[in-house]
């Protein structure tokens, strides 16, 4: 399967921070370069995963746990992994949940949610019922419940239009107006116009 074409759900999540990520990725085929707080996210993800397997529920809710889901739409031209999947039954009805897992102690924000929604809408077009996602702040275990409404649907099938189109336009796009971002980015070297 050519997967020219197609946005992976964490690239929404990506263009939302500085589209130059994606951009770098996808057109110059740069390697995004792993960082100690990337390290870092990858073993609080792991070590959560490991905890998951031995319990019974995630924040409280009982059902059967899928991880690493790879998740595909020919029709939404989406792809990604999803961190968990939950499928319950409940008043007779089988909801599929998906769940990510954040490194961050920020406040989940909306690329997060951008992100989820995205997992969420592969997941109902695979599975049926699909309403809502859960984002958890691994370091403060918040959970935020995030309703796949709409509005933000529409917005995810937005930016993988935008992403397409830069893509095949092979146009770099502006840079994140917040310059901080910059700062810490693992790509600034290849943004010479903002320095």
């Amino acid at each position: 399967m050519q997967f020219d074409d197609w946005v992976n759900i964490s690239e929404l999540r990506q263009w939302l921070y500085c589209p130059r990520v994606v951009w770098h990725q996808r057109v110059l085929g740069c390697q995004r370069p792993t960082t100690a707080s990337m390290e870092d996210g990858k073993s609080l993800e792991e070590e959560r995963r490991s905890r998951e397997k031995r319990r019974s529920e995630i924040v409280g809710i009982p059902g059967r746990k899928f991880y690493n889901v790879y998740l595909f739409s020919k029709t939404l031209k989406l792809v990604g992994v999803c961190d968990m999947v939950l499928e319950l039954w409940q008043d007779n009805t089988n909801r599929i949940i998906p769940i990510e897992w954040k490194a961050t102690s920020e406040k989940l924000d909306s690329r997060h949610r951008v992100q989820l929604a995205g997992y969420g809408m592969l997941l109902r077009e695979a599975e049926g019922q699909c309403d809502f996602g859960l984002l958890v702040s691994l370091p403060s275990m918040r959970v935020e419940s995030v309703i796949f409404d709409a509005k933000i649907c529409r917005k995810v099938l937005r930016l993988r239009d935008q992403i397409i189109k830069a893509l095949r336009e092979a146009t770099m796009p502006e840079p994140t107006p917040n310059r901080a971002k910059c700062m810490s980015c693992e790509f600034k070297r290849f943004c010479n116009d903002i320095w």
